[in-house]
């Protein structure tokens, strides 16, 4: 799946009207390279899937309810479980012209960033906290 940026940009509109405002109520390592965002926002629950797989990064909303999928957490997903889980998505935003998506989040340590870089090779998922991106 190819993503430019064009079709972030789309999904950050959607994302801008699916999730913001809603809180993170859990975050499960669904395999290797993903992660899965539990977001209640609207009376309703919307699960967000992030992949940093190298031959098929994703990130998208997914209609069933996502499932862990590694056997022991990595550092990646405690980090999520300290300071994304509890938060509220209060922003979600792309560079101009970048492909890399931005998703902030209020979270029960302080603001912190999402940053996804879903490019084929070079997929990357970050959490930024006080720092400039």
């Amino acid at each position: 799946m190819y993503l430019d940026a064009f079709t972030l940009s789309a999904l950050v509109d959607e994302f801008l009207d699916a999730l913001v405002g809603g809180r993170v109520q859990d975050s499960v390592e669904t395999d290797a390279a993903g992660i899965g965002l539990e977001v209640y926002v609207g009376h309703r629950r919307r699960y967000l899937y992030l992949s940093a797989d190298h031959h098929m990064p994703r990130v998208h909303l997914v209609e069933d309810k996502l499932r862990r999928g590694v056997s022991s957490p990595r550092q990646i997903g405690l980090l999520f479980r300290r300071y994304v889980e509890g938060g509220v998505i209060s922003h979600v935003s792309q560079p101009p012209w970048e492909r890399v998506i931005h998703i902030d989040v209020d979270g029960p340590e302080g603001a912190v960033t999402i940053v996804v870089e879903p490019m084929e090779r070079r997929s990357n998922i970050l959490l930024v906290q006080g720092g400039i991106i």
